[in-house]
């Protein structure tokens, strides 16, 4: 058809497809805040030991990837650290994205708390874990010890932890033994045959555990001892038969013994969280050269017991006094301004 002369052609403008005009809006509106759920660490098909196997090799992974070097009780201390703490609110913010959003020396200070708190909470377990936190006691922690340290944070993280350990629940904690694994996975084969270090699997443990309590009464105030308990894995799985008979752990004294100091550092985190209770002992010996391993055990726990409690004291003491200066300066010093 022929146009008049002098005549603009009318165009009909076409309407946007809707993707672009999404597209369109989404540019104009101010961005928005990223939001973690945590989602992206939980493995909701994975079994708690078939997390912890993970977890020991990607925390194994990142420590020498970091050159953490040889110092393996201190990547096992983090990851021990952080199993011993849980969300105040269970469906509050999530802890594990809270302690990823730490810069290295904020993870430091962090260790350090946990560790503190927990020494006034269980002093003699905490002074038996000391190989695993001995490093923070450095008023200046190395600062390559604490790249490599805020490395293994995350991979722990990453890799589930607070999955196994991040309950408030006791048994809920109690599936596996974390530690355990990692310990085998830090030292190399070498010297685990070297050291004829070989921790017993959890099934096994639990298979033990029911064979050995299956028919015996368990009543408060009855002993459990195992005089080589490595990082404790017996006393996981007889926690665990006690509760699936409808008692309580902590009602019981529990006796652990190991010639490895770090297994026995394993053991004393583990049985806090486990929840074995106020009645532990924990020693590091030669169960064949000093069979009467538990006196001397607890004469340790008393003593260091004994310990905190004077250290408590002293500090409610200046605390006392520091306040009652506070209301001595506070009475006297409108007299002194009026004078």
């Amino acid at each position: 058809m022929a146009l008049l002369p002098g005549a603009a052609p009318l165009v009909v403008p076409r309407p946007l497809p809707a993707w672009v005009q999404a597209a369109q809006q989404a540019a104009a509106e101010p961005p928005k805040p990223k939001t973690r759920t945590g989602q992206h660490r939980r493995a909701p098909f994975a079994s708690h030991r078939e997390i912890a196997n993970r977890l020991a090799e990607d925390v194994t992974d990142a420590w020498f990837r970091a050159r953490g070097g040889s110092q393996h009780a201190v990547p096992i201390g983090v990851v021990a650290a952080l199993a011993l703490v849980a969300p105040v609110d269970e469906g509050g913010p999530d802890l594990g994205d809270q302690i990823l959003a730490l810069s290295p020396d904020e993870l430091t200070a962090m260790l350090r708390e946990i560790w503190g708190i927990r020494w006034w909470q269980e002093p003699f377990l905490i002074e038996r874990a000391r190989p695993l936190h001995d490093w923070l006691n450095e008023e200046e922690p190395d600062a390559d010890l604490a790249y490599a340290a805020h490395k293994v944070a995350h991979a722990a993280i990453k890799s589930g932890l607070l999955d196994v350990t991040g309950h408030k629940d006791p048994g809920r904690r109690s599936d596996t033994d974390v530690l355990s694994r990692l310990i085998m996975d830090m030292r190399s084969k070498a010297k685990r045959l070297a050291d004829g270090e070989f921790h017993t699997p959890d099934p096994v443990c639990d298979l033990l555990a029911s064979v050995l309590l299956g028919g015996t009464p368990v009543a408060p105030g009855m002993s459990l001892h195992d005089p080589a308990a490595g990082s404790g894995g017996m006393l996981r799985a007889a926690a665990n038969h006690i509760r699936d008979r409808g008692q309580n752990p902590a009602d019981l004294h529990w006796y652990a013994n190991d010639i490895d100091e770090l297994a026995v550092a394993c053991c004393a985190v583990n049985s806090m969280v486990w929840g074995l209770g106020p009645n532990v002992v924990v020693a590091k010996a030669d169960s064949l050269a000093e069979p009467d391993w538990p006196t001397r055990a607890r004469a340790e726990r008393a003593a260091i017991i004994a310990h905190r409690n004077r250290v408590f004291q002293q500090a409610a003491t200046e605390a006392a006094h520091r306040k009652a200066l506070r209301l001595l300066t506070n009475l006297t010093q409108p007299q002194e301004e009026a004078a």
